[in-house]
């Protein structure tokens, strides 16, 4: 799985603790009509779910329920993102086209806009010169603009923002700057403190489950 380990759903605590940031980085407020009214938050509660009954390998009764209705959703909201590929704390503001691919990695508190297109690498290569990812992989307070197009493997630090549509061609290791443009580069010094909620430190409970040892919390 592309995910970092400590950012995949264990048990059904992780799966809980993980819509709760996921919910807290999208507005934070009224739960239940979010989840009855506003369909993007449903896609990410079962996304989680589903994640959770593939990780602990639950009855194939529940998963495929499960799987057909993600699909379902996923169809109708113009979503063709894959399972296990972000962190907790994840934010969709709105349904629209977004295309994530498999093999991609997203740390916690990313927010991802309408027109995202981050895919794998389309070149065909000898098989020793394959990198370590297929993919672009992302720190942890990633903002996404409208229309961000990215492929390959590629490294983008934390706290980051990508501008409104702009095709991302290598990699970005300095932290806290804003790239834009086609192709990208470092437009300003400025992060992306003020562009999304960090869901994640409002869940104080993630932090402990951190610091447990991974065999504990997989009982």
């Amino acid at each position: 799985m592309p995910a970092r380990p400590e950012d995949r759903i264990r048990n059904w605590r992780d799966c809980r603790l993980f819509i709760r940031a996921d919910y807290h980085s999208r507005s934070g407020r009224r739960p239940l009509f979010e989840f009855f009214f506003n369909p993007v938050a449903r896609f990410l509660v079962l996304m989680r779910v589903l994640e959770w009954s593939q990780n602990t390998r639950a009855p194939f009764v529940l998963r495929a329920p499960l799987t057909f209705w993600f699909r379902r959703l996923s169809t109708r909201l113009g979503f063709s993102i894959s399972l296990h590929v972000f962190g907790p704390g994840v934010s969709l503001p709105h349904y629209g086209n977004i295309m994530i691919h498999q093999d991609c990695c997203f740390g916690r508190n990313c927010r991802i806009h309408v027109g995202a297109a981050i895919a794998g690498s389309a070149v065909i290569m000898d098989p020793s010169e394959v990198p370590e990812f297929d993919a672009p992989h992302f720190g942890d307070n990633v903002y996404f603009g409208p229309g961000v197009k990215m492929s390959g493997p590629m490294r983008i630090a934390d706290n980051i923002v990508i501008g409104a549509n702009s095709v991302v061609t290598r990699s970005f290791t300095q932290p806290g700057v804003t790239i834009s443009g086609f192709p990208a580069k470092i437009v300003a010094l400025k992060g992306s403190d003020d562009m999304l909620v960090r869901g994640c430190d409002r869940v104080p409970e993630l932090a402990r489950r951190d610091a447990e040892p991974a065999a504990l919390a997989a009982e």
